[in-house]
């Protein structure tokens, strides 16, 4: 069974595996809202606030010389962009105020198997292109919501 290195992955000092903590995400997560795009929505916009608790607590010298905190935030950046790539376009069509350029570009940027990800990228996304994105995200999860109800 893989197991995440993400350190967010833990639980009560155990390390979850990938697919017991998207069950226990889907668990927590009341069944209404368990639609794909609300539950991809919700996964990435806690990917993103990792990636903002990883670079918020340093300075980019900082995380230029820590190669384990620019993988976090690149394996994080890879995850997104693949959630990203899961979302319906007619979730694009409710959601035109969303930075669509961005978000493709994220996607893009992680499909790519070119080896790892330059630091001032990681940086420049993990300190501001992330935290718009997220406020987007979380404006879409209170759209949807609102469908749904």
């Amino acid at each position: 069974m893989k197991t995440s290195k993400t350190p967010g992955m833990k639980l009560l000092g155990r390390q979850l595996s990938d697919q017991n903590y998207e069950a226990l995400l889907k668990a927590l997560t009341p069944k209404k809202y368990q639609t794909a795009d609300f539950d991809t929505l919700y996964q990435i916009q806690a990917q993103i606030k990792f990636i903002e608790i990883v670079v918020e607590s340093l300075q980019f010298w900082e995380f230029e010389d820590y190669p384990s905190q620019q993988r976090l935030v690149e394996n994080n950046i890879r995850k997104i962009g693949a959630a990203f790539a899961n979302l319906s376009p007619a979730l694009r069509e409710r959601n035109p105020h969303t930075d669509w350029k961005t978000v493709d570009m994220i996607r893009d940027l992680a499909a790519q198997d070119t080896g790892t990800i330059d630091p001032a990228i990681l940086w420049d996304l993990g300190t501001k292109k992330m935290p718009v994105v997220r406020g987007q995200i979380l404006q879409m999860i209170d759209d949807e919501y609102a469908l749904l109800e």
